[in-house]
């Protein structure tokens, strides 16, 4: 994955130095930070599913310790929500590199829609719905894959690039 990404980014910045691709619904972010840096906001108007592709980051989050994420994990965050974040690691060359997709609200209350109607939770009345709270998790190996096959995706420009993100959004978000 470190490859096709690295093909497609060229450093402009030191702090935030950020790739972009964007789909109908959706916007997969690289972030590359080449210097350590402590307290950088970051917001979240929509959907967003942070994952940690190389390095250290620290995350504060209000009412919460703060959290380690390294490789392999991830954090995601309900809309209307903010974090700081520290790369304590991160050095020009090492940079600390992180993978964000934002996903629409419009997008996430569909699928919550669909499953609500397909496969409802339980009998006490719960509904699909995302959490207000930044959730960190350890990525299984699927949803690992999920993450390569969507950056691959959007690095080759497929034909029928917005109908593959749409269908890895939907995957990713389920």
């Amino acid at each position: 994955m470190l490859g096709q990404i690295n093909q497609a980014r060229k450093p402009t910045n030191l702090v935030e130095n950020r790739t972009q691709f964007a789909g109908e619904d959706s916007e997969v972010s690289i972030y590359d930070i080449y210097d350590s840096v402590s307290k950088v906001g970051l917001d979240a108007d929509q959907f967003l599913y942070c994952g940690m592709v190389s390095g250290k980051i620290i995350m504060h989050s209000t009412g919460h310790d703060p959290q380690v994420f390294l490789p392999q994990e991830s954090f995601i965050m309900a809309p209307d929500t903010t974090v700081d974040i520290d790369f304590p690691d991160a050095k020009r060359n090492t940079p600390t590199t992180c993978l964000t997709v934002e996903i629409s609200k419009k997008k996430v209350s569909t699928i919550a829609d669909k499953l609500n109607q397909s496969s409802p939770l339980d009998s006490l009345q719960r509904t699909w719905s995302y959490d207000t709270k930044v959730m960190h998790s350890r990525n299984s190996t699927d949803t690992q894959t999920l993450i390569d096959r969507f950056v691959t995706i959007l690095t080759e420009n497929h034909p029928d690039i917005n109908l593959l993100v749409d269908l890895n959004i939907t995957e990713l978000v389920i």
